[in-house]
């Protein structure tokens, strides 16, 4: 039995060590496929960068997966590579091939699991080829020869339809080209190569001297070439446009002559035009510093394309790292911009840091409803307050100082939010902010750690809505008022640890509806709230302690 048991686990090892020698030795060409599968995955990525406009759910959804991929692969091509640096090939060495076992394995174990991701998401290619494809009728039908890409669209086009608020910095550029194209002391048929980086406006550029100048020969064509393109539909474009001022009928589609046949009526059609050629070159130069920070201020903050104070410094950086290549601006400053309006609908934000730039911007999320500030320092009020005039949709305000001993200044608000109606704050105050009385909706106030030096209720007496007031250590008076006729909504005051309080009166009429008295940690109060307490007639509950 133990042979038959030994013989059996030998063979079960022999399998295994099969199985994971023809994993493991195969790693080295699978990586190799892995390094062509992500440069094509890089450039697909590119191509629908440029090209895509608004796509379904399915389509960004499969987008994403692909850029997984694409990180899935980065990293094994990493681990790969640092594997090797340590353990670089030699002559087979059982020893030294067991001991790197375990790496090899989990490297094998990644591009397994990376191509079960690719075979998942290929069912969902179409969706790019439809994005990448113009929606306009196939021209040829016997254009499916070639390359087989016929649906690509290339990136270019984009370029072809800037948008004027879009292209900046090319005047000079421009004049220069028109000049060299219409010199009338070289009156040649002219080359003029533009050239530059991808993204750095050499399309815009080409088409605004291209329709400046079309008007100033007899015939003009643009065409765009891209590798998905096929000669004679190339030329069966330049043929049908040069014709067009002409009374020369032209072909329906490239389909129904051959190259030879468009290439004789090309030739025919300009024949005794410019016959000699000369070649200018035209570098293209990245946008220079303020022509690159309009162009994205023009994207990133419209309508006006001022930038928020508290993103000057974080636009610089963005700007920087762009180098002034326009399409990266663009691109970069259209998705800011989506992410700003996406803020701009944000309707509550609690618990935020009171940094310096997010506070001077909090002014532009004008449907917000409620904003919770901690950490708030004295030097960074008047800033917060500013913001806050810009929010009138507000209904609820907590502000929290950086710790118990600094003081909130908040008295520079002149226009408050007039539908506030729950305000929190918590911090020293030197005096009661005098824009509180104007809080005509305002339904429940809790000052904390205030400490101030003079009454507070004949700020918030006359507040017609208000029906909760709390003050926790808000006080270091010895005596609190509340006039008659005064606070006639109010449902529930809550006095606590007012340290030096002695006695409190209540006059008559003062809170009519009153419904709950809380007094706690007053130490020094000499008794209870002197006054009419039968005037109390809605009282529920009294909590003295």
């Amino acid at each position: 039995m133990a042979q038959a048991a030994v013989s059996f686990l030998l063979g079960k090892i022999d399998n295994l060590v099969g199985r994971e020698w023809k994993l493991l030795t195969s790693i080295d060409g699978r990586v190799d496929n892995l390094r062509r599968e992500l440069k094509t995955i890089e450039a697909l990525l590119t191509d629908v960068a440029d090209a895509r406009g608004e796509e379904d759910a399915q389509s960004i959804e499969w987008i994403q997966q692909v850029r997984d991929l694409a990180y899935a692969i980065d990293n094994v091509l990493d681990t790969f590579i640092l594997h090797l640096a340590k353990h670089p090939p030699r002559v087979l060495d059982l020893t030294r091939w067991f001991t790197h076992f375990d790496a090899r394995h989990l490297i094998a174990n990644q591009i397994q699991e990376i191509n079960t991701m690719m075979d998942s998401i290929k069912p969902t290619k179409e969706k790019c080829n439809a994005m990448l494809t113009p929606s306009v009728p196939q021209a040829s039908s016997s254009s499916k020869s070639g390359t087989g890409n016929d649906t690509f669209f290339t990136p270019r086009i984009a370029g072809l339809y800037a948008e004027e608020a879009d292209i900046v910095g090319i005047e000079e550029p421009k004049r220069k080209l028109i000049s060299w194209a219409l010199d009338q002391r070289h009156p040649t048929c002219k080359v003029m190569f533009v050239v530059g980086m991808g993204g750095s406006g050499k399309t815009a550029l080409v088409k605004k001297v291209f329709d400046s100048i079309k008007a100033e020969f007899d015939c003009h064509a643009r065409i765009t070439v891209s590798r998905s393109k096929e000669m004679p539909e190339l030329l069966w474009d330049i043929f049908n446009q040069l014709s067009r001022p002409t009374a020369e009928p032209t072909p329906l589609s490239s389909s129904q002559f051959n190259k030879v046949y468009l290439l004789d009526k090309l030739s025919s059609h300009l024949q005794g035009k410019r016959d000699s050629s000369s070649i200018d070159v035209h570098k293209i130069q990245p946008l220079p510093q303020e022509k690159a920070q309009e162009l994205f201020y023009k994207k990133a903050f419209p309508p006006n394309g001022t930038c928020p104070k508290g993103l000057v410094d974080r636009s610089k950086s963005i700007l920087e790292k762009c180098e002034g290549l326009p399409l990266g601006i663009i691109e970069i400053g259209f998705e800011i911009s989506k992410k700003i309006n996406r803020l701009r609908d944000l309707q509550k934000l609690s618990f935020v840091k009171a940094k310096k730039h997010l506070i001077s911007s909090l002014g532009h999320l004008t449907q917000l409803r409620e904003l919770g500030i901690t950490d708030l320092s004295e030097a960074d009020g008047p800033i917060l307050c500013k913001s806050i005039q810009a929010l009138q949709n507000l209904q609820s305000l907590n502000v929290t100082s950086l710790h118990k001993e600094e003081y909130l200044d908040l008295r520079e608000i002149e226009n408050p939010p007039p539908l506030l109606q729950r305000l929190y704050l918590k911090g020293r105050l030197r005096k009661m902010p005098d824009w509180i009385s104007k809080l005509h909706d305002l339904v429940r106030i809790r000052l904390k750690w205030s400490r101030l030096t003079h009454d507070p209720i004949p700020r918030l007496q006359d507040l017609p809505n208000l029906l909760e007031l709390q003050l926790l250590d808000a006080y270091t008076g010895t005596q609190l008022n509340f006039d008659a006729g005064k606070f006639q909504k109010l449902k529930i005051l809550e006095l606590e640890q007012l340290e030096d309080l002695e006695m409190v009166w209540l006059n008559s009429g003062s809170m009519p509806g009153l419904q709950k008295l809380t007094i706690r940690h007053c130490n020094k109060l000499k008794q209870v709230p002197r006054g009419t307490f039968e005037n109390f007639t809605h009282l529920k509950e009294v909590r003295l302690a």
